[in-house]
């Protein structure tokens, strides 16, 4: 399929995060269980990144929203990766993809708090909730309103 794997990071420890879903019935909600702590990602920081090797020939940089929920390596990671690509004049873009139940690597902040230190991002992919939810940010001429929003993250 063309695509380029020379650059991945490899390593003997740690292993695959997973997740599981439940699906919801009648009155009962879909559950989601993450089993992501000690995936290989986790356990990797920004030391174990030759991000001149990763960021070469890049113009364009798209971070995913669940890696630096992961763990505090996992968080210095992805923003030493868009540190480095703001530096260069890359653009940087995130897809929040908010999971309340996964910003939790540091207790003393709340799930919203730890989504806003998007550091370096220039382009934040999202939908109406996560703006509103995460940045105070309505729409709109969306149909989601704030009772709404709260009602769903409940």
């Amino acid at each position: 399929m063309g695509v380029n794997t020379s650059k991945m990071l490899l390593k003997k420890s740690g292993r695959f995060g997973i997740y599981f879903v439940e699906g919801g019935n009648n009155q009962r909600a879909s559950n989601v269980i993450y089993d992501r702590k000690y995936s290989t990602i986790s356990q990797s920081g920004p030391e174990d990144y030759s991000f001149d090797s990763i960021l070469e020939n890049c113009k364009w940089l798209h971070l995913p929203g669940i890696t630096p929920t992961l763990s505090e390596k996992a968080f210095k990671s992805t923003l030493e990766t868009a540190k480095v690509a703001h530096s260069r004049n890359i653009t940087v873009s995130c897809d929040l993809n908010f999971r309340k139940k996964l910003w939790n690597r540091v207790p003393s902040k709340s799930a919203k708090e730890l989504a806003r230190e998007c550091e370096y991002v220039d382009v934040i992919v999202g939908n109406e909730e996560d703006a509103l939810e995460v940045f105070g940010i309505n729409a709109g001429c969306s149909s989601v309103d704030k009772s709404h929003v709260e009602k769903v993250l409940r």
